[in-house]
């Protein structure tokens, strides 16, 4: 179910049924559940050091209203099925390292960033935990497109290869996340 922008009323104009379920009980209805996914990383993923890595997020969604992600045919995409703008956000943890730095960005159309996060690590060598927010319009056209395709990429450059954690050793599991938050613009 979309959004419907309602008519704009005039002097006499008779209200209908069919306005009314329209306008009202359908547009209360996607209010009430609009789209989003919370996709998340059960499992822990070495991330080679020096190399841009797209997250997989296998373990089962926390909810999905809209069918944007699948856990196991291309999990490293969230992908919107309804126009509209959305907030995305990604949260990693890295296992401790004291050597190097670590990114997360996210990322669509295969490669384009929107926004990252970096940490400079200090010599205490502890877990490393980041997140990243971005609002992104996503319009009628991006739908089934790569241009409407996101995903959570990361870096690190500890020298060897480096975990981020899922379940095993962090307080949350990693997750990546969208939510519809209006119509397109």
């Amino acid at each position: 179910m979309a959004w419907t922008t309602p008519i704009t009323f005039v002097t006499g104009q008779a209200l209908t049924a069919a306005q009314l379920n329209t306008y009202l009980r359908d547009n209360s209805n996607f209010l009430f559940d609009p789209p989003m996914c919370c996709a998340q990383a059960t499992a822990n993923q070495t991330i080679t050091t020096s190399t841009i890595t797209d997250i997989a997020f296998a373990g089962a969604d926390l909810y999905d209203t809209d069918t944007m992600h699948n856990n196991v045919t291309n999990n490293t995409l969230i992908a919107p099925n309804t126009a509209g703008v959305y907030l995305f956000t990604a949260d990693v943890q890295y296992a401790g390292n004291a050597t190097g730095t670590r990114y997360l960005n996210i990322q669509f159309d295969v490669g384009t960033f929107i926004i990252g996060n970096q940490s400079e690590l200090g010599p205490s060598g502890n877990p490393c935990r980041l997140s990243v927010s971005a609002y992104r319009n996503v319009v009628a056209t991006d739908i089934g497109n790569p241009t409407g395709q996101f995903t959570a990429s990361t870096f690190q450059s500890s020298g060897a290869g480096l975990a981020i954690q899922g379940t095993t050793g962090g307080p949350a599991p990693c997750y990546f996340s969208a939510h519809w938050c209006g119509p397109a613009q």
